[in-house]
Formats: structure tokens, sequence, C-alpha cells
């Protein structure tokens, strides 16, 4: 992690490497990079580089702070949604309550 001095992209590109060894199928299919601790120093500089560099979407959150964690459930509802794989059931009498998606 770039909190810890080291290379967010080359890590990316380790993980990413060791993937496709083990199974070329599974590093083939759709992924989202979810990028942690972007309320820290020097992260921005860091998620562009990321940004830049992978294929995939990249989501920036902050676990910390809780920013990103809305826009990430968002997104793999959606991308779940998209492929069939799960359905946001909601009645109108549903429609005052958040949303949450372990429900």
């Amino acid at each position: 992690a770039g909190s810890e001095g080291r290379d967010p992209v080359e890590d990316f590109g380790v993980v990413f490497g060791e993937l496709e060894a083990y199974s070329p199928e599974l590093a083939a299919k759709v992924a989202l990079v979810i990028v942690n601790k972007t309320d820290l120093p020097g992260s921005t500089a860091n998620l562009d580089r990321l940004r830049k560099a992978v294929k995939s979407p990249v989501l920036p959150l902050s676990a910390a702070e809780g920013t990103g964690c809305p826009e990430l459930v968002a997104r793999l509802a959606r991308e779940l949604e998209e492929r069939g794989l799960w359905s946001v059931r909601r009645s109108v009498s549903d429609e005052a309550q958040p949303f949450d998606p372990l429900t």
C-alpha cells in the first residue's frame, strides 16, 4: 500500500500477475479495483496512477471516513444485477427505508 511506502501500481501488477499464473480464466473476468485509505496524504496521486495503469474500473474509498462506501455498494449491486446474479426487489412501502443490500 502507498501508505506503507510501497507502490500501489507495482503491487497491483504483482497480485494480478499471480492471479493470471493461477488461473488465466479467472484473471480474464470482469473486475473492480477498490482503493482504500484515500483519506491519506499522497493518495490522489497514487489513485490517478493506478487508474492509468489498469484496465478495470478503480473505485476510491476511505473506510476510516466512510467515503466511497455507498458508491461501492451501489456499483456492486448494479454489476450483479446487470449479470442477473442479484436483484433489488423493493415494494412501495420500502421507499422510505434506506437501501440495505444485506436484507
